[in-house]
């Protein structure tokens, strides 16, 4: 990807991550170039990852600008990224999910079915010596929340509860599934939707991903390959799967 910030022609990556874009970078080498005429029609300085084509040639690229904020991001048309060339050098296990670009991205699992999480835990020493799990770390104890919460308006679908349904729109959705990308992609919310990753089949995917839906769907299929034929419907309704 490239990014674009007004009125510096030059940006470090203390400057990104000040302007909010830490997410698109694994470490602190940048490619930058400044420019006269940048996609705001102003002065300043493209960007991205060591080793990128910084330069701006808007007939040869799509850019997108971030709401509420300075920066904004594109791409080379000729080269559009996909889940090879976001990844992050480390990821977590999940499930693969193909996105409305066609192609299939990892989606960590933040939520098995028994409630535990694919993202690493804090271990601490307890009073007793023994070494046990405390939690999720810091940097991924946001996204396990929204999983849980996400969870339990799954939950609620599934057993048409009316009463203390736990809100969850389209957006919540949406923001959970550009959430759960970033984890193993170097891309957020305004990357996603410049890419064309979403639809809304794309993003209910994501989410059931994040919370181990698909494991949940290969448990019914082997009970119902045990059940005699006939003997009862497990199909839920009302989940797009």
């Amino acid at each position: 990807m490239l990014y674009y910030l007004p009125n510096q022609q030059l940006v470090s990556f203390g400057d990104a991550v000040q302007a909010g874009l830490a997410h698109a970078f694994d470490g602190p080498a940048i490619t930058c170039r400044g420019v006269q005429r940048g996609p705001d029609g102003g002065a300043g300085a493209v960007f991205g990852v060591e080793g990128v084509d910084a330069r701006y040639m808007p007939e040869r690229q799509d850019w997108k600008g971030a709401p509420g904020t300075k920066w904004g991001v594109g791409y080379w048309r000729s080269s559009k990224p996909g889940p090879a060339d976001l990844a992050r050098p480390e990821q977590i296990g999940g499930h693969a999910v193909r996105l409305a670009d066609g192609h299939e991205w990892l989606i960590p699992v933040a939520r098995y079915l028994d409630g535990g999480t694919a993202f690493p835990e804090r271990l601490q020493l307890g009073p007793d010596g023994q070494w046990a799990q405390t939690g999720t770390i810091p940097q991924y104890a946001d996204i396990c929340r929204q999983a849980e919460t996400a969870w339990a308006a799954l939950s609620t679908r599934l057993e048409d509860d009316e009463t203390g349904t736990v809100e969850f729109t389209l957006h919540d959705e949406a923001q959970l599934a550009a959430q759960a990308l970033g984890v193993n992609y170097r891309v957020g919310p305004v990357e996603c939707s410049l890419l064309g990753l979403f639809d809304t089949t794309a993003v209910s995917a994501v989410v059931l991903a994040l919370v181990d839906w698909p494991s949940v769907k290969a448990l019914t299929i082997a009970e119902e390959k045990k059940s005699p034929v006939g003997a009862g419907d497990s199909t839920v309704s009302g989940v797009r799967d």
